[in-house]
């Protein structure tokens, strides 16, 4: 059996593609950045060791919930919300002045991430 791979199935695997890309950039700007980002915020150990491993734990929110919006919307949008979650997250975190706002942030970016994979 044969089947025909459509621009859509393209387009749609490069953005799953690039939302890994997403994660995988995520976790290692956040895991070199953590020292700077301790230092300027005052954090704890306890919590720069959180606030790097947050991203997959909201990541597996992300994932859990993504299935409503895919199938009540489409895969496009579905990739859409990720998008905006993580861009939203992003903002949130360069903005932050404590450690409350800046793991906001981080939800929105993990749901963002799940999201998208």
């Amino acid at each position: 059996i044969s089947l025909k791979v459509t621009r859509s199935t393209v387009i749609f695997a490069m953005c799953a593609a690039l939302n890994s890309c997403n994660l995988g950039y995520d976790i290692g700007v956040s895991t070199n950045a953590g020292g700077l980002i301790q230092q300027d915020l005052g954090l704890t150990d306890v919590q720069r060791e959180l606030f790097v491993g947050s991203l997959n734990f909201w990541s597996i929110f992300g994932s859990f919930f993504s299935h409503w919006i895919c199938d009540k919307y489409g895969r496009r949008k579905s990739f859409q919300v990720a998008a905006v979650a993580f861009i939203i997250g992003l903002i949130i975190q360069a903005c932050a002045n404590g450690y409350s706002l800046l793991m906001v942030g981080r939800i929105f970016v993990g749901l963002g991430v799940g999201f998208g994979l």
